[in-house]
């Protein structure tokens, strides 16, 4: 077989974001091989009112979908099966996005389908008191190596005090600095630190969650390497 990300790479070329999540809705709860892949999702597509469902309001063509299956050379069939396996491996609120069909967020976590615009970011923090918030988005993960880790009890209680008094670019560098000394002493990506007035909780984002969010836009413009794009770290 060809490299195996250079396979994706085409497949990704060939097929829209719609086609594969076609796919995906295809190959789930079923163990096709390259040669029934082609056959399957035609039948799939004429007989099906789901898969005509798709095709409708996914502006999916179901005659150039079966010609591009038709033409994908028998390596590439076999790449896109061993991620859409894999896929359907996933816990439903991963492999499912908020439409009740596949995830294309997940599916281009799996390199099934173009990224989106951005360089993916290694993680995600969130600090929130009462009804003010705000986002870290990490993207230099070598800084783990220079910071000291500590008790994430006292290192969130510092982060909260930090955004309570925060009036400068000093102020922000300090609260990102504690961020990455929280991953560090956690192992978390993702994580969120509330204060609620009586205590401060430190807890872990769930790649569900982040999920959730990029469905209803509250991470919009937001690549996150391992949740809606492949994990390069």
């Amino acid at each position: 077989m060809e490299n195996f990300e250079e396979l994706l790479a085409v497949a990704r070329r060939r097929f829209s974001a719609s086609e594969m999540m076609l796919l995906a809705s295809s190959a789930m709860g079923r163990t096709l091989d390259p040669d029934s892949l082609v056959e399957q999702v035609g039948h799939d597509m004429a007989t099906m009112p789901v898969f005509q469902m798709m095709l409708e309001r996914y502006n999916i063509r179901k005659d150039r979908l079966n010609s591009k299956l038709a033409g994908t050379p028998h390596e590439l069939r076999v790449a896109i099966l061993i991620q859409l396996n894999a896929f359907h491996r996933l816990g439903t609120d991963e492999a499912m996005g908020a439409n009740a069909l596949p995830s294309i967020a997940t599916l281009r976590r799996m390199g099934l389908v173009l990224p989106e615009d951005g360089d993916p970011a290694w993680g995600f923090f969130c600090v929130r008191v009462g009804m003010r918030f705000t986002e870290f988005v990490l993207r230099h993960p070598e800084r783990l190596a220079s910071v000291s880790e500590g008790k994430v009890q006292t290192l969130a209680e510092e982060l909260v005090d930090r955004f309570e008094t925060a009036s400068s670019a000093a102020d922000k560098d300090e609260m990102v600095e504690i961020v990455y000394r929280i991953a560090k002493s956690t192992g978390w990506r993702h994580g969120l630190v509330v204060s609620d007035g009586d205590c401060v909780k430190a807890t872990k984002i769930a790649i569900s969650e982040l999920l959730s969010d990029v469905y209803d836009s509250s991470l919009q413009g937001v690549v996150l390497a391992g949740v809606n794009a492949p994990d390069p770290f």
